[in-house]
């Protein structure tokens, strides 16, 4: 990265006022976990993420597409999408903004 454009992240950065981040980010984060949710609890979604990762040999995937695939898998897994369907539920935020994780 050019140093005059981390110089320009750096500034808008450090003049843009923390309480205005700290609203957008208590406005926004319900809705953003709400809809990553939506995501990696879909369970037709997970289905087919499972099933290339259990075959990730066969279609010979190259070592980035392999990666890649085992990233995605792992981010399906640890956000609760082998959970039951109740066990999801528990652990989805809900739209009141209550924690993730009951």
């Amino acid at each position: 990265m050019p140093r005059d454009t981390l110089n320009a992240i750096l500034a808008a950065h450090n003049n843009t006022p923390r309480k205005c981040l700290q609203k957008a980010q208590v406005a926004l984060g319900p809705k953003l976990a709400a809809y990553s949710d939506a995501i990696y609890l879909d369970p037709r979604l997970f289905a087919r993420v499972k099933a290339l990762n259990d075959r990730a040999a066969a279609p010979k995937l190259n070592p980035e597409q392999a990666m890649l695939l085992d990233v995605y898998y792992q981010r399906f897994i640890r956000a609760g999408a082998q959970l039951s369907a109740a066990d999801q539920a528990t652990c989805a935020i809900s739209t009141s903004g209550s924690p993730r994780w009951a």
